[in-house]
């Protein structure tokens, strides 16, 4: 079971998203979430090397501990319930995306992040469940967007029970 173990309202300054996007709504990741086969298929066509290659552009100190992860960034939700996934990295402002890469600007902002802590197979779907009672709490709500993001080693290397860390933000206001 997934469980948060540790929550905090950090303040994002301003950058850029930048990767590889997909365009969805909530039915189709309710009936066969397609962001698991687009992981894999940017990382079978070895998406974040050209982000990567960006070297000081990456804007390393955006998420505090989390210099240099890949992330996915879903926001930009149309009236009919659609939505953008942009699966890359965040970079400074006005960085240049590789040919055939999308963005997205993202303004100063404060973020909800809460890390969330079970086997990989639990944390995405229990993830916005166990941060929202805190944002309430706080008399905040969200506010647009929200990032899963994939620190090393935290994420990337499972513990002795096979469990990972995700830090998933939320946007508040």
């Amino acid at each position: 079971m997934a469980e948060l173990i540790h929550f905090e309202f950090v303040n994002l300054p301003p950058c850029r998203v930048i990767g590889r996007e997909l365009t969805l709504s909530m039915e189709e990741m309710a009936k066969a979430n397609p962001v698991p086969a687009f992981w894999g298929k940017c990382f079978e066509e070895n998406a974040f090397a050209p982000l990567e290659a960006l070297g000081d552009a990456l804007y390393n100190d955006a998420l505090a501990d989390a210099a240099g992860a890949y992330l996915d960034w879903m926001g930009d939700v149309e009236p009919d319930g659609r939505f953008r996934c942009l699966v890359g990295m965040l970079a400074k402002p006005g960085t240049e995306p590789p040919q055939g890469y999308a963005f997205k600007d993202l303004p100063a902002g404060t973020l909800a992040l809460g890390q969330i802590k079970g086997p990989e197979s639990e944390i995405y779907s229990q993830s916005e469940s166990l941060v929202m009672p805190l944002i309430k709490k706080a008399g905040k709500k969200p506010a647009g967007y929200m990032m899963e993001v994939y620190a090393c080693p935290r994420f990337t290397t499972p513990d002795e029970n096979g469990c990972v860390v995700l830090d998933y933000y939320m946007e508040v206001q």
